[in-house]
């Protein structure tokens, strides 16, 4: 029943417009439109960097370390959003 949540929101969502007071508010906010653009690239990014200095080091890796692998996963995901899926949305 939880999972049908998600499910039942986004067509409640969509029917309300792009008037209502939380589509335009919260999900035109630029943050979150941006995070929302970039999410697909992040989610084949993310995982790679986290997962390769578990591997290289055989243990649990620092905070800081995990902090810097977020970082450049945002990083790569923002530059794989606009060097790949800009491109070739656009120039094909």
């Amino acid at each position: 029943m939880v999972g049908a949540l998600p499910t039942l929101g986004a067509p409640l969502l969509i029917s309300a417009g792009p008037r209502a007071w939380l589509n335009r508010m919260i999900l035109s906010n630029r943050l979150l439109v941006w995070c929302g653009l970039i999410s697909f690239p992040l989610y084949l990014w993310h995982w790679s960097l986290l997962a390769f200095p578990r591997i290289l080091h055989g243990s649990a890796t620092s905070d800081k370390t995990r902090l810097y692998a977020v970082l450049i996963a945002i990083l790569l995901g923002s530059l794989t959003h606009l060097l790949v899926e800009e491109l070739l949305r656009f120039n094909v």
